[in-house]
């Protein structure tokens, strides 16, 4: 909760509401936190020498934009396993990749770090927030489960009170998308190369097609309830 209230109060314009909010956690077996499919950049996001032939097993990945994503009912698709968020585009110049073009340097899967996807009635963001004893994992967990009942409600002026005698952490933001600048939000799968499981992610695409896709612990519900409140259903 606190990291939300941090949000509002030094980022948040005055009449912008915060829809959702999702940690970007780490990835196991990955070095990277956000794995890239675009023409001409590796998985990291940095610039490929390899032309098309960037698309192909990475890290114990297999990044083949032809045929990672799965539609209900496909089937023989390309595996995906592991990070819990994905960026693909048609080249380096995708507004995808030039929107987290800032953070990307720093893509890096390691450190105590508090990153969130925040969206919001005006925009779609990555924000990373200072580490510290009243942001650390059992504030975020009391944040996700706040997610949904807290903004918005007749709550929310209480827990901003109740947090005001507390230190709200620093934040940088990472990475901004406007709301004009996004065509849709859809959910989709990834198929995990460990099981037969489908994972699910939240899908934001642009108006160029390329997407951003998120996931909040690879769990269907939360994922779909994530995009019932992307158009302010909950």
């Amino acid at each position: 909760m606190i990291e939300v209230l941090a949000a509002r109060a030094a980022w948040c314009r005055p009449d912008e509401r915060i829809l959702w909010c999702t940690p970007l956690r780490k990835a196991s077996g990955s070095k990277r936190l956000v794995l890239y499919s675009v023409r001409g950049l590796d998985e990291t996001g940095e610039r490929s020498g390899l032309g098309s032939r960037a698309f192909g097993a990475v890290g114990g990945f297999l990044a083949d934009a032809a045929g990672e994503v799965l539609s209900p009912g496909d089937e023989g698709s390309t595996s995906f396993d592991g990070p819990f968020a994905r960026v693909t585009g048609a080249g380096s110049d995708c507004l995808a990749v030039s929107r987290l073009a800032a953070w990307q340097p720093t893509n890096s899967n390691t450190g105590d770090r508090n990153l969130l996807w925040f969206l919001t009635t005006h925009r779609f963001a990555l924000i990373e927030f200072e580490v510290t004893k009243a942001n650390g994992p059992g504030a975020l967990g009391g944040l996700r489960r706040t997610v949904g009942r807290f903004f918005g409600d007749d709550g929310a002026e209480a827990a901003s009170s109740a947090a005001a005698e507390a230190e709200l952490p620093r934040l940088k933001v990472q990475a901004e998308v406007p709301r004009s600048e996004i065509r849709s939000l859809d959910i989709v799968e990834h198929k995990a190369t460990s099981s037969s499981r489908r994972l699910p992610f939240l899908r934001i695409t642009l108006l160029d097609g390329s997407t951003i896709d998120v996931s909040d612990d690879h769990d269907d519900k939360r994922v779909r309830r994530m995009l019932a409140m992307s158009h302010g259903q909950e």
